[in-house]
C-alpha cells in the first residue's frame, strides 16, 4: 500500500509563454495543462529550470492533453509523491518516489507533524534524474512516535517553490519510539 497525493494541471495557455515575475517552471506547467517535463523538454535553451528570467518566452510541448491521451492511453499526471510503506516503522527504510520535477536539480526530502511542509525536518538530500524522477530511499529517524497521526513526508525542490507532500502517514505502534511492544 501506498500513500499518493496527485494535483492534476488546468488547460488554458497559448504558445509562447510569457515568464511573469514569481512564475516557476511548475506553475506554468500546471497553469498551462502539461508536465512539467514536458515543458523543460520543450524548451532545450534551459540550462536550469530553477531561473527563469522574466520576459522570456517559453514555448508549449506540441498537442493538447487530448492528443496525449490519444497517444498514451492516459492523461499523465502532474505532480505525483508516492511513499512505500505507507505504515511507517521508526528506524525502518522508506521509498519515496516523484514525478514531473525540473530534471537533474537537487532536493529536500523532509517530514514531520506540521500541517505546512516549510516546517518539516529536512531529513535528506536527494537528485532528481534527466527525466525528471525521482527515486529515493531513507531510513526514518527514531524519534517517530505512535500518535504521529499527522506525520507526512515531502519533497521540496529549493529556488523553485515546488513542494510535494505525502497524505498523512501511519507510524507503526508496535515499533514506536525504538521501543518494540
Amino acid at each position: 500500500m501506498s500513500s499518493v497525493v496527485e494535483a492534476r494541471a488546468p488547460n488554458g495557455c497559448s504558445s509562447p509563454v510569457t515568464v511573469s515575475p514569481g512564475d516557476t517552471l511548475s506553475a506554468i506547467a500546471r497553469r498551462c495543462g502539461t508536465t512539467l517535463s514536458a515543458l523543460a523538454h520543450a524548451n532545450p535553451q534551459l540550462h536550469d529550470p530553477d531561473l527563469l528570467p522574466v520576459g522570456s518566452a517559453l514555448v508549449l510541448p506540441q498537442g493538447s492533453q487530448e492528443d496525449q491521451v490519444s497517444q498514451t492511453g492516459s492523461v499523465a499526471e502532474a505532480d505525483i509523491i508516492a511513499v512505500e510503506p505507507s505504515v511507517l516503522t521508526p528506524g525502518g527504510r522508506v521509498t519515496i518516489t516523484a514525478s514531473n520535477l525540473p530534471p537533474g536539480v537537487r532536493v529536500w526530502i523532509k517530514g514531520g507533524t506540521s500541517r505546512s511542509p516549510e516546517h518539516h525536518l529536512i531529513l535528506e538530500g536527494a537528485r532528481v534524474d534527466a527525466q525528471g524522477e525521482l527515486h529515493a530511499s531513507l531510513r526514518l529517524s527514531g524519534w517517530l512516535r505512535a500518535g504521529d497521526e499527522n506525520f507526512t513526508l515531502s519533497v521540496e525542490v529549493p529556488r523553485a517553490s515546488i513542494t510535494l507532500s505525502s497524505g498523512p502517514l501511519e507510524v507503526n505502534a508496535r515499533y514506536a519510539a525504538g521501543k518494540a511492544r
